[in-house]
């Protein structure tokens, strides 16, 4: 046929040789549902599978078919094919575009925290720090200079302060 590239003279009319060339992952699922419509003696069967054409390619194939009985007995069937590889290749490829898509979300996510990470880092390191650095110079020069204790310690307190003000501050962007 023109679907499978097969001469007329190379196609059995029997099923032994369409099932021969049924995909052998796909192979045992249609004969038994093939085998089920038959013994409940349904006329309509449909099954996808995938098909070895003459060029020993695969193409994945949709047929329905119409089983004809006499005397409670198949005779025939009479059926049409639809090949579906084409749909089923773009099908993957829109599943592939979804992974890569979701893989750039996830990377793009990764990026922002680490980047969030760094900021946060470099607040705490840069400025909170030096704050809290500070605060503990004015506490220590309180022993050095008792005179002035009263505004030295009052300077500690501001830094620490505006300490507690930066991380608050910083809890706030990170919520």
């Amino acid at each position: 046929s023109a679907l499978s590239g097969y001469s007329s003279d190379e196609i059995s009319r029997n099923l032994n040789w369409w099932f021969e060339n049924v995909h052998p992952e796909d192979r045992e699922r249609v004969q038994n549902k093939l085998k089920e419509h038959i013994q409940q003696q349904r006329e309509k069967w449909e099954d996808e599978y995938r098909f070895k054409c003459a060029d020993h390619t695969y193409k994945y194939l949709y047929d329905t078919g119409i089983i004809l009985y006499k005397k409670g007995i198949p005779v025939r069937i009479l059926g049409a094919i639809r090949d579906m590889t084409e749909q089923k290749k773009l099908e993957k490829q829109l599943l592939e575009q979804e992974v890569q898509k979701h893989q750039a979300i996830t990377l793009a996510t990764i990026a922002a925290q680490e980047q969030e990470k760094t900021t946060l880092s470099r607040e705490l390191h840069d400025n909170v720090n030096q704050i809290i650095m500070s605060a503990k110079l004015y506490m220590e020069s309180v022993k050095k200079m008792p005179e002035q204790s009263g505004v030295l310690i009052d300077k500690a307190i501001e830094y620490q302060m505006l300490a507690l003000q930066e991380i608050r501050k910083l809890s706030k962007t990170l919520n």
